[in-house]
């Protein structure tokens, strides 16, 4: 059998999900199991964010090539891991829970997935309750200007994306009106030697993202 593996850990470091201590699980798991694996995919991404480019990569090569993919525990697929499982799972593909076994059933996993999700709110909200009674008993909490600079720095991330997401739209719209596919654009670009944003290869799962960003923009 031949699988993927897709690690990902928050920003803030907790060793019981490192992506090092998520590697070894998964990797002897395939040892035991008779499992070939042929990649591994990771983020340093809250589970909040959707826009993560080692997920998006390994749910694409996981369809082209029909492989399941292996994540150590659920949670691994962040808040959304519930509608995350019924794609892949609605196109014939799966995920395996190395955490819980080969014999996991989908149901299981669904359910599994809905009380991650579930925890996490949980856990949020405690958060807020606490800050809340903190207040009250007249605890000055973080700088009373946060909010502002919070929006402040959102709306710089905002126009710096933006800028970003026009600067290689147009160049990947030029690439699509001459009939390339992603992989083709993707491949072009980094022979060319043009980076992403970050200064990193370009993969055809990121310039699908940036081209369908730039569509919604509407700024061609």
């Amino acid at each position: 059998m031949k699988a993927v593996a897709y690690y990902r850990k928050s920003t803030k470091q907790h060793q019981k999900h490192s992506i090092e201590n998520q590697r070894r699980n998964v990797r002897k798991f395939c040892v035991d199991n008779d499992i070939e694996l042929l990649k591994e995919w990771s983020d340093v991404e809250s589970g909040r964010c959707d826009d993560r480019l080692g997920l998006e990569t390994a749910i694409h090569y996981a369809i082209e090539h029909k492989t399941p993919i292996i994540v150590w525990d659920v949670s691994r697929l962040g808040r959304n891991a519930g509608s995350t499982i019924s794609h892949l799972e609605s196109q014939d593909y799966k995920f395996i829970i190395a955490e819980h076994g080969m014999t996991c059933s989908p149901m299981m996993l669904q359910i599994q997935a809905v009380f991650a999700a579930h925890e996490a709110r949980t856990i949020s909200k405690r958060i807020k309750i606490g800050l809340a009674a903190a207040k009250e008993r007249g605890v000055q909490l973080g700088n009373p200007d946060m909010d502002a600079m919070r929006e402040k720095s959102a709306e710089a991330c905002r126009a710096k994306g933006n800028l970003t997401v026009e600067r290689y739209g147009k160049l990947i719209n030029i690439y699509r009106n001459m009939n390339l596919s992603y992989r083709q654009i993707a491949e072009i670009m980094n022979t060319s030697g043009v980076k992403t944003p970050r200064g990193k290869a370009w993969s055809h799962p990121r310039v699908f993202t940036i081209y369908k960003k730039w569509l919604e923009l509407g700024v061609g």
